[in-house]
């Protein structure tokens, strides 16, 4: 049974996907519904060999692909040194975007959260690998593959 439920950001307002999920780059190594082989490696490291005795909570589904910073603009987890940088830049006279596009980028992925009965939760989540110039780290959001964050 796959459960629904509807996420909302940190301003408890409740979002969808933006519509840059419809534009993506591929990305090379997508990945199936079979376990991965470093995970199914893990395991047999412990002496686990059978595979239905390894009891993963997270199936990874799918890479859905990359964009870059300015294509999601609206990431409620967002840096705000970047979103004011961006501005700064606006008000100089250049585009903005063109300040985000060299500010990493992000990569989408859609995985399976198996609960301890079993329930099957389908989400997606998408993580921005950041700007090593201003140490900034990551930063993305996670929720439902099918309701939207």
């Amino acid at each position: 049974m796959t459960k629904k439920w509807i996420l909302y950001d940190k301003n408890d307002r409740q979002v969808t996907w933006p519509a840059c999920i419809k534009n993506l780059s591929t990305v090379k190594n997508a990945l199936g519904e079979e376990l991965p082989t470093w995970i199914r490696q893990a395991f047999n490291k412990e002496g686990i060999f059978n595979e239905e005795k390894m009891i993963v909570p997270i199936r990874p589904i799918s890479v859905l692909g990359q964009c870059s910073t300015a294509k999601y603009i609206n990431c409620p987890n967002m840096p705000k040194h970047h979103i004011e940088n961006a501005r700064n830049y606006a008000r100089e006279g250049y585009n903005r975007a063109s300040y985000l596009d060299r500010i990493g980028r992000y990569y989408w992925f859609d995985f399976d959260l198996v609960s301890s009965d079993g329930t099957l939760i389908k989400l997606r989540m998408v993580v921005n690998r950041g700007d090593a110039d201003c140490n900034d780290g990551m930063w993305g959001q996670f929720g439902d593959a099918i309701q939207g964050i």
